[in-house]
């Protein structure tokens, strides 16, 4: 709230000051050392002034901090031998996270005190299988699940995907074609993606790769869907197209603020 900025990587915990510089009066350097080392890839607010740290490349850990780095006693620690791609919270507090086991995803939910949720789906997870692959969890305010990803045909077919369930978990069969969009045209995307759900339902997303052959292929996809899982044609290029830059970019991140129009994404 004060525009400090907690950042987390391979075994530590840092903070800057708004304007971008280490803050020193974090732990005296800054930074804070996690032991034992782990590699946290991921920090989400929990809603309630507290952050959640994700050990998702080496343990499958959950923990929760304070602004100031210190553990959260009244938190259990959730640890699997899980990689966890992506992380939301609702307004209630209860904790979603998106895994992948060999390409397999699933959702489990937590309670906002780290323990499992056994009344959500089976026994506190929902199985997504093996047709798409998602990196991308987002709950809106109604808990309803979105999920982006692709859908890969093959290594030189690779779909833009975004699914959508219901708050128990179901597939949305009214978004798309059986609770799922998938881009029809041409397209090789990335294996990153993110999306984000505006408060009128639609949803506009980024991808990275190609749509077509030949010049201004290449790029950042960006789409926009409306409710009901369809390409809005009113936006960008008939709901969807290329932005032509760096052909191998990542997007991480994608704000889209309530007061919205189809001229101005951050």
């Amino acid at each position: 709230p004060n525009g400090n900025i907690l950042a987390v990587g391979i075994g530590l915990i840092a903070r800057f000051t708004p304007k971008g510089f280490l803050d020193t009066t974090f732990h005296g350097t800054g930074y804070k050392k996690i032991t034992p080392l782990g590699n946290y890839n991921q920090i989400k607010s929990a809603n309630d002034g507290n952050y959640l740290i994700i050990d998702g490349a080496s343990g499958g850990k959950i923990e929760k901090i304070d602004g100031d780095g210190n553990y959260v006693s009244s938190f259990n620690t959730f640890n699997q031998t899980l990689s966890y791609v992506d992380i939301d919270v609702d307004l209630a507090g209860n904790i979603y996270l998106l895994k992948a086991v060999n390409f397999s995803y699933g959702i489990i939910r937590l309670l906002p005190n780290g323990i499992l949720d056994t009344t959500y789906g089976t026994n506190g997870e929902i199985n997504l299988g093996t047709t798409y692959r998602y990196s991308k969890i987002i709950i809106n305010d109604l808990n309803e699940i979105f999920l982006g990803g692709r859908q890969q045909i093959s290594t030189t077919n690779r779909r833009i995907v975004v699914s959508k369930l219901n708050s128990s978990g179901v597939l949305d069969t009214n978004f798309g074609s059986g609770g799922h969009f998938t881009y029809q045209g041409g397209q090789y995307v990335g294996d990153y993606t993110h999306i984000d759900v505006l408060s009128n339902g639609s949803v506009v997303g980024f991808s990275s790769g190609s749509l077509c052959n030949g010049a201004n292929c290449f790029g950042l996809i960006l789409y926009k869907l409306t409710h009901n899982g369809t390409l809005d044609t009113s936006f960008f290029n008939g709901g969807i197209g290329v932005i032509p830059v760096q052909s191998s970019s990542n997007p991480s991140k994608i704000f889209a603020p309530l007061l919205y129009d189809s001229k101005h994404i951050i």
